[in-house]
């Protein structure tokens, strides 16, 4: 998911392996609030994972299945 436009679906070979060693250790409770600045923003519930950018697009996983781009 970029900054702005849309999100879009499938394999990125360049994010293979990729580990944010900061972030790992890092877990998102339900009901708390993560973003990065004002690019990037995620909200986790019991319900699923909600992240977006800055341009209102994004993606939602649900608990315990389930997912859909906005």
């Amino acid at each position: 998911m970029e900054a702005k436009g849309r999100v879009g679906k499938g394999f990125d070979p360049n994010g293979r392996s990729y580990h944010d060693y900061f972030a790992v250790r890092r877990l998102l409770g339900f009901g708390r609030y993560w973003k990065f600045g004002a690019l990037f923003g995620c909200v986790s519930r019991s319900t699923g994972m909600r992240c977006w950018n800055k341009a209102g697009h994004g993606w939602w996983l649900g608990r315990p299945g389930g997912h859909r781009l906005f």
